[in-house]
């Protein structure tokens, strides 16, 4: 029996929520980061528009003794239908002063289901970070590899990216965030091999002492070569807070 739309997702987000109140007793003693955006568009990090209408996306970070973490994240077009706007990303990792590494599992698409091609996902990276003033800077490189539980040997790819983060604390009220990278993509679900340049940037307004208010612009330029693929800007305004307070 085929569930309307709104059904299906109703019972992901419940399945979602199941899992994170499996995971709550183990982050007793942590901090949890809680955000919910509305963007006008889905573009990913490969430079593709995922969904070129409507998302939510709503995310749970929650930060674990000795550099742990566990992340849920999850999207859905408004229109609740089942298309590329509809995914559940969970990711366990770990990060030192300088390196970082995890492991992520994308469910894509059709949510729940092994009908469809989903990606799983080892990643690492090497940072580093300083300050001046109210400013503070975090170059990396992280490399991945997408590993496609369908067809794995057209569709899985590899990617490499460095990058640099911005942070500056204007006052206690107002904040900006920038996270600028180059990313190369070597064909993932067969498509063309190239760059692509992100610029995300993003302010924040603390509204109360745990809650802010925040609005995002993300960026997509592809390199010539891509012609699969467009440049695309999201723009998407938020909540976000943490816990605990």
């Amino acid at each position: 029996m085929k569930h309307p739309p709104k059904e299906e997702f109703v019972k992901t987000l419940t399945a979602l929520v199941v899992a994170i109140i499996m995971v709550l007793p183990v982050a007793a003693n942590a901090q949890i980061l809680v955000s919910m955006d509305l963007f006008n568009k889905y573009v990913v990090d490969p430079g593709f528009i995922a969904h070129d209408d409507q998302v939510v996306q709503a995310d749970i970070f929650i930060v674990l003794p000795k550099g742990f973490s566990i992340d849920f994240w999850g999207s859905s077009g408004t229109d609740f239908k089942s298309n590329f706007g509809r995914e559940i990303d969970f990711t366990m990792g770990w990060s030192g002063k300088f390196v970082g590494c995890g492991l992520s599992f994308f469910d894509l698409h059709n949510v729940f289901s092994h009908k469809t091609a989903d990606i799983v996902q080892p990643y690492v990276e090497v940072r580093s970070t300083f300050s001046n003033g109210n400013h503070s800077f975090n170059p990396f490189i992280k490399a991945d590899y997408n590993l496609a539980t369908r067809d794995q040997s057209k569709n899985s790819a590899s990617d490499v990216m460095v990058g640099i983060k911005h942070g500056w604390q204007i006052n206690q009220t107002f904040s900006v965030s920038q996270k600028f990278r180059l990313l190369y993509n070597d064909g993932l679900f067969g498509s063309k091999s190239g760059f692509i340049t992100r610029w995300d940037i993003g302010m924040s307004a603390r509204v109360t002492r745990q809650v802010n208010l925040n609005l995002s612009v993300r960026n997509s330029i592809p390199s010539g070569s891509l012609t699969d693929r467009q440049k695309a800007t999201a723009v998407g305004v938020g909540i976000s807070s943490s816990f605990p307070w």
